[in-house]
């Protein structure tokens, strides 16, 4: 019995459509993989769309405050997340001035009085509200002391011609300007200033860089970091120094010549980070 050749001829080398290359399109596995990537782009896209929204709803609120000290004999503020900025003020009254940002979720901003403290607060949901939270600025009375502690949030002092006291757990530090004594304490925030005048600086982190320009001599300059790098610049001057400066696992360089017997101090510490200390 003869055949037609059209229906029982198989070309040689052809791939069903089925499979491309050694690989079965039409598999169990194949399937569930292409179901696995839609889902997750689809998610993707999802996520993309809702940040989009976010950004466009976002929006800004003030809110002012003024604060009488009754009689506390420095400013005690105590931040979460919110941002901070401490300035110097007009008359005997503590100022605080908050820009809240909120955009599809809100943000739960609180300012209050606890005891002798000011106490700040704003809460949100950053992964799903970007940009959300909370600047706040402080107006001091001249003179005052004070000290500011925050969690993650950022911290920013100058100008105030007085004592700070300054901790935070992860925010990072921002000094500057004409201060008095300043103490910063982060656990892996880093501290950094560029026009700082003040008659000592002290700072301990666990994980954060610090990097301090000082526009005027100081008494006495105090870093001790875990794992950070130190970065100081000092002026030129006639105040000479006791330098002390050391890293366990980092480079160290000095530009400031050691002085046994000078007025003034300068140690510079890192367990594991680099040590820069150049004179200007």
């Amino acid at each position: 019995m003869s055949h037609s050749g059209d229906d029982d001829t198989i070309i040689q080398g052809a791939v069903p459509a089925e499979q491309v290359g050694d690989y079965d399109v039409a598999s169990p596995e194949s399937r569930t993989l292409v179901t696995v990537v839609g889902t997750i782009l689809g998610a993707l896209v999802l996520v993309g769309v809702f940040l989009l929204v976010s950004l466009a709803m976002r929006d800004t609120r003030v809110e002012s405050q003024v604060i009488d000290l009754d009689g506390s004999a420095q400013v005690v503020l105590q931040a979460t997340n919110a941002d901070v900025r401490l300035v110097p003020g007009d008359g005997e009254d503590i100022r605080v001035r908050a820009e809240v940002d909120e955009s599809l979720l809100s943000t739960d901003f609180e300012l209050r009085r606890s005891g002798d403290a000011i106490a700040v607060a704003a809460d949100c949901i950053t992964w799903l509200s970007p940009g959300c939270g909370a600047e706040v600025t402080v107006e001091v009375p001249d003179g005052v002391p004070v000290e500011v502690t925050t969690t993650s949030g950022r911290a920013e002092v100058r100008d105030l011609e007085t004592d700070v006291l300054v901790r935070t757990g992860s925010g990072d530090v921002v000094v500057g300007g004409k201060l008095a004594t300043v103490s910063v304490t982060t656990g892996s925030g880093s501290v950094s200033s560029r026009d700082l005048d003040a008659v000592e600086l002290k700072v301990v982190t666990g994980s954060g860089d610090v990097d301090a320009v000082l526009v005027e001599q100081p008494y006495a300059l105090a870093v001790k970091t875990d794992s950070g790098d130190v970065e100081a610049t000092l002026p030129d001057g006639e105040r000479t120094y006791q330098v002390k400066t050391s890293s366990d696992d980092g480079d160290v360089t000095s530009d400031l010549e050691d002085d046994p017997d000078g007025e003034g101090l300068v140690s510079l510490q890192s367990d594991s980070g680099d040590v820069t200390l150049a004179v200007r």
